[in-house]
């Protein structure tokens, strides 16, 4: 995901975590997301051939799940 927008609440009831290339902690989507009990992490250098892949987050390293 690009960043975190507001306008995908629907997507984000389905997902257990959301990782984004922008954002913040105070932005809507974040907000959204926290209101919904879902983490989200903000990594600018995702892959693009991770995106919309189901991954796992360690220690700052993303590995396809």
């Amino acid at each position: 995901m690009d960043a975190l927008e507001p306008g995908l609440y629907e997507e984000y009831q389905k997902v257990k975590a959301v990782i984004a290339r922008t954002g913040g902690r105070l932005s809507h989507g974040a907000s959204l997301l926290r209101e919904l009990k879902e983490p989200s992490a903000i990594l600018p250098n995702i892959p693009s051939d991770l995106q919309g892949k189901k991954v796992t987050l360690d220690n700052g390293r993303l590995e396809i799940a």
